[in-house]
C-alpha cells in the first residue's frame, strides 16, 4: 500500500505551487493594467485642464477671438509680451499672443501634445469655438494632426471642448 502512495506528496505540492504561481501572475497582470489605465487617466486630466485654461482666456478676450487671433493649430508664438498683472496694458491681440504662449507651455506636459482652435459661426451674433487637445498615449513624439483622423490605427487621443461666445 505504501508503494502506491509514494510521490503523492510531491504531486500535491506541485499542484499547490501551480495554483499559487497562476494567482501571482494574475495579480501582476492586474497591477500592470491598472498602471496603464491610471497613466491614461492622468494624461486625459491634463488635456482637460489645458482645454479649459484656454477657453477661459477665449471667454475673456472675445474681441481677439472674433478677429481670428486664436484660430488654427497651436504653435509656439515668438511673442515676448507678457500681459499679466494689474498694471499691464495690452491690446486684444497681445493678450491672445500671451495666452497662446502660456497655452503652448502647458501643452508640453502631454506626450506629443498638439492643439487647435476652430471658430464656427453659429448665429448672426454667436460664435462656436471648438478647442481640440491631442496627445499620444504611447508617449511618443507626435507626427499627426490635431484633431486626428478617425481610423482604428491612430495612436493619438483627443479631447474636444466647445464654447459658445
Amino acid at each position: 500500500m505504501s508503494r502506491l502512495q509514494a510521490g503523492t506528496g510531491l504531486v500535491s505540492i506541485m499542484i499547490a505551487m501551480f495554483v499559487i504561481m497562476t494567482s501571482v501572475l494574475g495579480f501582476v497582470a492586474m497591477q500592470a493594467k491598472s498602471l496603464r489605465i491610471m497613466s491614461a487617466s492622468q494624461l486625459q486630466t491634463h488635456a482637460v485642464t489645458i482645454a479649459y485654461s484656454i477657453t477661459d482666456g477665449i471667454r475673456a478676450n472675445r474681441t481677439a477671438v472674433l478677429a481670428g487671433h486664436y484660430d488654427g493649430v497651436l504653435t509656439t508664438p515668438a511673442s515676448s509680451v507678457t500681459c499679466e498683472g494689474v498694471s499691464a496694458s495690452c491690446t486684444a491681440s497681445q493678450i491672445a499672443a500671451s495666452d497662446m504662449k502660456a497655452w503652448s507651455l502647458m501643452l508640453t506636459r502631454l506626450p506629443g501634445g498638439l492643439a487647435s482652435i476652430e471658430r464656427i459661426p453659429a448665429t448672426e451674433k454667436a460664435v462656436l469655438v471648438r478647442v481640440n487637445v491631442c496627445w499620444n498615449e504611447a508617449r511618443k513624439a507626435s507626427t499627426g494632426s490635431c484633431p486626428p483622423p478617425d481610423d482604428a490605427i491612430n495612436p493619438m487621443k483627443r479631447y474636444e471642448l466647445e464654447v459658445m461666445l
